[in-house]
């Protein structure tokens, strides 16, 4: 009677089911063909099937294969890489696929990276009294996974609740064009010290992106006064890219395209803007 070849008797039990197979009355595992990753290393474990021993997976854990792909993409290593990887002793209890896919789960996005976007995003458009985030003070809305090392966060928006004494800042990974947006929100403390010594939030802030916006439609000059000393009026301050909106008081009164002072309530920080409207003051910085 012809022999049956171990290998052969091998795939058949494993395509009948049985696993761990046993040759000769030594188990050997068949490896998965396609498996999901989280670290940066692929090792032999996580391509064991979930039958395997722990102490055949304890001692496979030590065996790496190969570097993981980035976060939220695939690779494909073939058997002959693979086996090339794992000590003879080892091979023996192991079944080969020809091929195997490996796919990198996005990793989630974390604090710091986020909180290192936004006061990039402050700072890189130099607001009057070089607004930060308090670290003590982010929350996300939701988990935010990324895929790729480098998020290439970018700020679409932020706002202020002058009432929570919340910034808003809504978010996206530059890296993924099929990424959504996401809200953090933040307390947002001034760098510059009031006289009292304490540290002065930006109250009633609101910052919005302007890129691509048409220019506003130039107002006539006028030598009467649109807005009173001690009248409380909306300072419009232009950077590069974005906008911030602050309420102010008006220390003077002042005509069309006139430059008077303002002060931010609650500070001593005093400010100077050109009349643009009734109410409505812009500064350019």
């Amino acid at each position: 009677m012809r022999q049956i070849p171990p290998k052969f008797l091998l795939l058949v039990l494993v395509a009948l089911g049985v696993t761990p197979a046993t040759v000769h009355g030594a188990p050997v595992w068949p490896l998965l063909s396609e498996v999901r990753v989280a670290g940066d290393a692929v090792y032999l474990s996580d391509l064991l099937p979930a039958q395997a021993s722990a102490a055949f997976r304890s001692m496979a854990a030590r065996i790496r294969l190969s570097a993981a792909p980035p976060p939220g993409s695939s690779m494909i290593l073939t058997a002959d890489k693979v086996e090339e990887k794992i000590p003879g002793a080892t091979r023996r209890e192991v079944l080969l696929p020809s091929e195997i896919v490996v796919r990198r789960l996005p990793r989630l996005l974390t604090r710091e990276e986020v909180i290192g976007a936004m006061n990039a995003a402050l700072q890189s458009n130099s607001f009057p009294g070089n607004p930060r985030v308090d670290p003590d003070a982010v929350q996300f809305s939701a988990e935010v996974r990324i895929s790729g090392d480098d998020p290439h966060l970018r700020v679409r928006r932020v706002d202020f609740d002058a009432a929570l004494q919340q910034a808003r800042f809504l978010m996206v990974p530059g890296n993924d064009t099929r990424a959504l947006p996401f809200l953090v929100t933040a307390r947002l403390t001034n760098n510059q010290q009031s006289e009292g010594g304490r540290s002065k939030d930006s109250a009633g802030m609101s910052l919005v992106s302007t890129k691509g916006e048409p220019a506003g439609q130039l107002l006539r000059k006028s030598s009467d006064a649109v807005i009173a000393s001690g009248q409380t009026a909306r300072l419009q301050v232009l950077s590069s890219s974005m906008q911030m909106l602050l309420d102010v008081v008006a220390l003077e009164p002042g005509a069309l395209h006139q430059v008077i002072r303002v002060r931010v309530p609650g500070s001593s920080r005093v400010l100077r803007g050109e009349v643009i409207a009734p109410g409505r003051l812009e500064a350019r910085f």
